[in-house]
């Protein structure tokens, strides 16, 4: 999940930097991403053990 949250920390940085408060931001994204991440993961490992 280090990944995610680079990325987080990146993209809002770039995007927003100085049109919005960006710290609200990265913690939704990292938030949301995470969350996404833990609920899709254990269909993705089911999915490729079901393709092999």
């Amino acid at each position: 999940m280090i990944d995610l949250t680079l990325d987080s920390l990146i993209f809002i940085t770039i995007a927003f930097l100085g049109v919005m408060p960006i710290i609200p931001l990265i913690i939704g994204q990292i938030v949301s991403k995470n969350i996404i991440g833990f609920i899709d993961t254990p269909f993705f490992l089911w999915y490729k053990r079901l393709i092999k």
